[in-house]
């Protein structure tokens, strides 16, 4: 399933930083940054925003993959179909990466 085109990404992101800012005195740790990381690998753009909280070392992160091709935003089921891998070999590598 192919979300909404990219510029959705953008106002998702600002969205993101406004509701964490917003809510400044909500929680019992505030957030002390928002970031990002991209990469590239064929068609396909990968950001990673990482939201970071000043207690206990919690950090947040939000994927959003894009194929610059088409213009869209990507689901986690489009972008393994497009790398041409079958859920239970990423479900596979992913247990790998936590243990």
């Amino acid at each position: 399933m192919t979300v909404p085109p990219v510029e959705n990404v953008n106002t998702q992101i600002e969205k993101l930083g406004n509701d964490y800012m917003a809510k400044a005195g909500e929680y019992s740790t505030g957030c002390i940054a928002i970031g990002y990381e991209w990469s590239v690998y064929q068609d396909l753009l990968s950001v990673v925003v990482r939201v970071d909280f000043d207690a206990n070392e919690y950090t947040d992160f939000y994927v959003y993959t894009i194929n610059l091709r088409k213009d869209v935003l990507l689901s986690k089921d489009d972008v393994l179909a497009y790398l041409d891998i079958d859920e239970d070999s990423y479900a596979k590598k992913r247990s790998g990466c936590n243990g």
